[in-house]
């Protein structure tokens, strides 16, 4: 692929300190910058269409904006559009994983927007509260908080 690509820019693939893959690992720094002088002056899409050719794979890096502004993104539920009550509609990044039943059906969740700033803060603080209590009550230490929080609040049910 290096004499492919070398061939293909005009560059020497025997050059002193890349001729091997080992050299080239060495001299990296160099190497980068051999590579960029000789691509600075292609047209982004012009060169993936030259390394395209030359069998070199390459592709395009996106924004975050193009990424999540793409069909298939959108079809796959990779972008969540919601409802926040105190700022309209907010985009957030999807689950990645789909999960299926036995019959081939999506498991749907239905997702919320984030909580407002100290929304839920009196029930936590009220939870650590009565953990704390409890804990010098009983000398229970560690998971048993998250324990606890997942049973009282059907987390570990998906609810």
């Amino acid at each position: 692929m290096w004499r492919k690509f070398c061939d293909g820019f005009g560059l020497d693939p025997d050059i002193d300190g890349h001729a091997t893959n080992a050299e080239r690992v060495v001299s990296r720094k160099h190497l980068i910058t051999t590579i960029e002088v000789a691509l600075a002056s292609w047209d982004g899409e012009a060169l993936l269409a030259m390394l395209g050719e030359l069998e070199v794979p390459a592709g395009k890096v996106r924004s975050l904006d193009v990424v999540y502004s793409w069909d298939r993104v959108l079809s796959q539920g990779l972008l969540l559009r919601l409802m926040h009550p105190g700022c309209g509609q907010v985009d957030l990044p999807g689950p990645r994983l789909r999960v299926f039943d036995e019959r081939g059906d999506e498991f749907q969740q239905a997702h919320v927007a984030p909580p407002a700033f100290d929304e839920h803060g009196d029930a936590i603080r009220g939870w650590l509260r009565a953990a704390a209590d409890e804990r010098a009550e009983t000398g229970r230490v560690g998971g048993d908080l998250l324990a606890t929080w997942a049973i009282e609040t059907d987390w570990a049910c998906g609810r």
